[in-house]
């Protein structure tokens, strides 16, 4: 059983010249260079809130949102 520590409000610019997180109104902005298509937006933005919050990538999941700009990542203990 998974025991999420802190679940954080992402929103995601695809297709980004300039991948990047940035604090935004009470959760985070995740810019990532791929286009919303596969899958490939998604495990960017796990590898960059990973990366951001020095945590391992296996760590981090997103909760609620997956084909969505307005996500819910969950990071684990």
């Amino acid at each position: 059983m998974v025991c999420w520590k802190m679940l954080i409000e992402i929103r995601v610019v695809a297709n980004s010249s300039k991948p990047g997180v940035e604090r935004f109104e009470g959760g985070l902005k995740v810019r990532v260079r791929a286009k919303p298509i596969e899958g490939k937006a998604n495990a960017e933005v796990i590898g960059l809130v990973a990366d951001f919050l020095k945590v391992p990538k296996n760590r981090v999941a997103i909760m609620r949102g997956r084909a969505s700009k307005r996500k819910v990542i969950g990071v684990s203990n």
